[in-house]
């Protein structure tokens, strides 16, 4: 059939259109890719102290399984830096109970005067560490002024970058509230249409079954081991939910590229019969330490009794539920 111009102009904006959606959407995912490989990365263990402008000295590891640590790189002629220091003071009041902060002064084409002029400029009451010889910015590959490193008490870096975002924010709210015990509301709307907080979840005795809509497709070349043991696992707990039905059984999602309609296609594909929700933000995944894709845990008055990420052994999943919930 031959095609007059107007038709062949329109399909060809919408080959290009097709192409371009499906470009965006590999890049996407191989973005992700890189963020399962990053985020997954091991707690550092910094042993050199950090030296104060006072003097004193603090050591990170004395931290760890203490407190999480929030590491605040700058120079005093970074103009970046200086926008960014009521951000960082503010913070430092906030947080300080339940969050070392540490404002550290990377020392290159640094003097005292200037240090001291842009604490009192800005009323900085935030603890000052020089990193004189620069081990401290290796440690944590810093690449430039200002830059912004957070670990949670285990010592993993949950978050780094330049600048002052409603990410970093509302991470270092979700690992403060975490430390004090007040646990910030994060509300999850399910497939069903059924709102529910993450307290209430966790405070109900029952299995919550992390993973991603995705998993089980595009990890199949790049991960399969990984892509394996979502589809497999996926098919597991389903099984293990059939056969007792009677127990609290919810899933949640990787909010990643990842929309209503593809959770819909998700709960479709796998069979799923208990209700299931995209954590947006990724709340759900940060204040849970989710670093592997799936992971089942197992609540129980009010406390993660059992956590795994091993798919392969459904008889330890199957033992844990018996010993905790029946």
């Amino acid at each position: 059939m031959l095609l007059n111009s107007a038709q062949a102009i329109f399909l060809k904006i919408n080959i290009v259109r097709s192409v371009s959606l499906l470009t965006s959407k590999v890049m996407a995912l191989l973005l992700c890719s890189l963020l399962l490989s990053s985020y997954s990365m091991a707690n550092i263990e910094y042993q050199d102290p950090i030296t104060l402008l006072d003097g004193k000295t603090k050591q990170l590891q004395s931290y760890l399984g203490e407190k999480p640590v929030y590491l605040k790189f700058w120079a005093s002629w970074c103009k970046p830096c200086m926008q960014q220091m009521p951000h960082l003071q503010h913070t430092y009041e906030q947080y300080a109970d339940h969050i070392e902060i540490i404002s550290v002064n990377i020392n290159i084409n640094e003097t005292r005067a200037d240090i001291q002029q842009v604490i009192e400029k800005f009323g900085l009451t935030v603890p000052i560490a020089l990193d004189n010889d620069g081990a401290l910015a290796k440690a944590f590959q810093f690449i430039g002024t200002p830059y912004h490193i957070l670990l949670d008490k285990a010592g993993n870096v949950v978050h780094k970058g330049h600048d002052s975002t409603a990410e970093l924010d509302r991470k270092i709210a979700l690992l403060a509230s975490q430390n004090s015990g007040e646990l910030i509301p994060i509300t999850l709307t399910d497939n069903m249409g059924q709102q529910t907080s993450l307290d209430n979840l966790q405070a109900t005795d029952g299995i919550v079954f992390f993973s991603a809509t995705w998993c089980d497709w595009y990890l199949a070349d790049t991960r399969p081991k990984m892509a394996k043991a979502c589809s497999d696992g996926q098919l597991a707990i389903n099984k293990l939910q059939q056969s007792l039905p009677q127990l609290h059984w919810y899933g949640v999602v990787s909010h990643l590229w990842t929309e209503s309609k593809d959770v819909a296609e998700y709960v479709q594909k796998f069979d799923i019969a208990y209700p299931v929700a995209v954590d947006h933000n990724g709340d759900s995944f940060f204040t849970h330490g989710i670093r592997s894709m799936p992971t089942l845990i197992i609540f129980k008055d009010g406390n993660a009794v059992f956590r795994t990420a091993d798919m392969d052994d459904i008889s330890a999943i199957d033992a844990a539920i018996k010993q905790w919930l029946m």
